[in-house]
């Protein structure tokens, strides 16, 4: 009776202490994000460009979140967040050092085209859930960029959820 006890005890311990994901729930990764672009809600599309609509990558603690809007040949344009340092969840400025957030208006002249943030305009992105194991991240963004003319774009109310 004891070694069947003592069996029962330790395939319990088996069962219940062993997991192959080491205790860490993946996240939904659904491949998501939006925001708005001066007032106007935004979302990657792919339109008949080819390019996929929403890449991550990450390596060495650099996470690079790029959005394609592309839905005619009249309206296109590209959101990039670029993070550095990141290994955790946390807060992280854009401006004019490692982190950077960008948004490319393809529809002006190549001079206009670029808005990136600065040390005048910037911005915070609030990473929820960052995922080594499942290449996850979760977040929030917002920032306001500025192009060579002096032109404004300001971006709000954004939102992720990656595969990296």
């Amino acid at each position: 009776m004891a070694r069947v006890i003592r069996t029962s005890v330790l395939l319990l311990l088996l069962v219940t202490g062993c997991s192959s994901n080491n205790g860490i729930t993946p996240g939904s990764g659904s491949s998501t994000f939006s925001c708005q672009v001066d007032g106007t809600d935004w979302s990657p599309t792919l339109g008949t460009s080819g390019q996929q609509e929403i890449s991550a990558t990450y390596s060495n603690g650099y996470l690079q979140i790029t959005a394609y809007h592309r839905p005619s040949v009249s309206d296109r344009s590209t959101i990039e967040i670029d993070l550095a340092g990141i290994s955790s969840p946390g807060q992280f400025d854009l401006g004019f050092t490692q982190s950077h957030g960008y948004f490319v208006n393809e529809l002006l002249s190549s001079y206009d085209q670029l808005y990136s943030t600065s040390l005048t305009y910037t911005g915070v992105v609030n990473v929820t859930r960052f995922d080594t194991l499942y290449r996850q991240a979760t977040g929030t963004f917002s920032f306001e960029a500025s192009n060579a003319s002096g032109g404004l774009v300001t971006i709000r109310s954004g939102s992720f959820d990656l595969v990296f």
